[in-house]
């Protein structure tokens, strides 16, 4: 591994997804992990009940902690509701972004 990918991997655990720096913990599918997560209201994400407002969360979790058969189009549990996998994008570095679409309030 190179000089620079060593010191990237190092900050994501020191820095981006510390606790006491930026990440908070989550339960995905039954297992805690910290991640950066963030979140927002949509009038037009409710496809499938349009009447349901939706919601957009973004996270950044550490690769290694994060199950490998989430995918684009499934599902998840996030914190105890279920989510749809919107996109997942593993970064270099071990960072991997989920962007998950849940239906409510």
């Amino acid at each position: 591994m190179s000089f620079f990918k060593d010191v990237l991997s190092h900050d994501v655990g020191a820095v981006f997804l510390n606790g006491d720096e930026f990440a908070d913990e989550v339960e995905i599918d039954g297992v805690a992990m910290l991640a950066v997560r963030s979140e927002r209201s949509t009038l037009d994400a409710g496809r499938y009940a349009p009447e349901i407002p939706g919601r957009v969360i973004v996270l950044h979790v550490h690769t290694d902690q994060l199950p490998s058969d989430i995918d684009m189009g499934g599902s998840i549990m996030l914190d105890g509701e279920l989510c749809t996998v919107a996109s997942r994008h593993d970064v270099q570095g071990g960072i991997t972004r989920l962007e998950l679409e849940r239906n409510g309030y």
